[in-house]
C-alpha cells in the first residue's frame, strides 16, 4: 500500500510501516504488558499480533491498545497466555474466581455461574445491567494461572 491510498472516507491511510510503528508505540505505552514478547504484522492495515504473555489481562490490554491505534482495519489476534504458573488446577481458578465475584460489590451474587476447564474460564448466568456483566469479567480477568476469559453473562437491557 502506498502512501497516496484513501479509505472510504476520502481520507489519506497509513502505510503499513507507519501504522506497525504507531501500534508498538501505544504497545510501549500500555502498562502491565510486556511488549518485548509480542511481535506485529501489519499488511492493508491488518495488524496481526502474536506471541506469549503471562496472563489473560496481559493479552487483552494488548488487543486494547491496538484497537485504539488510527488506521487499523482488523486485529488478528494470536497471542497466547503461557503462564509459569500453568500448575494451576482448574479447581484452584474456579475457586478463586468465585471469591473473586462476592466480593465484587458491582456483581450480584447467586446470578453468575463459573466454568473453568483447561485454564479457559466461562461465565455465565444472568444480570439486570450491561455495567455488571462487564464488573463480573473485570473481577476474574486478572487471576493468576487464566488462559482466557469467556463472558456469556447476559444483561436483561441486552435481550
Amino acid at each position: 500500500m502506498s502512501n497516496s491510498s484513501v479509505n472510504w472516507e476520502g481520507e489519506a491511510m497509513k502505510s503499513d510501516i507507519d501504522l506497525k510503528n504507531d501500534v508498538l508505540k501505544e504497545l510501549s505505552r500500555e502498562q502491565g504488558i510486556g511488549e518485548a514478547h509480542i511481535g506485529v504484522i501489519v499488511k492493508e492495515g491488518v495488524v496481526t499480533v502474536i506471541g506469549n504473555v503471562d496472563t489473560y489481562a496481559e493479552k487483552r490490554a494488548a488487543e486494547c491498545a491496538v484497537k485504539r491505534v488510527s488506521g487499523v482495519r482488523a486485529v488478528a489476534d494470536e497471542i497466547e497466555v503461557k503462564s509459569c504458573l500453568s500448575v494451576w488446577r482448574d479447581a484452584e481458578i474456579a475457586a478463586l474466581a468465585a471469591s473473586a465475584l462476592e466480593r465484587n460489590a458491582s456483581v450480584p451474587r447467586d446470578c453468575i455461574t463459573v466454568i473453568v476447564e483447561n485454564r479457559l474460564l466461562t461465565l455465565e448466568g444472568n444480570v439486570e445491567r450491561p455495567s455488571q456483566k462487564d464488573a463480573a469479567e473485570d473481577a476474574v480477568k486478572h487471576l493468576t494461572g487464566l488462559k482466557g476469559v469467556i463472558n456469556e453473562i447476559m444483561s436483561r437491557d441486552e435481550t
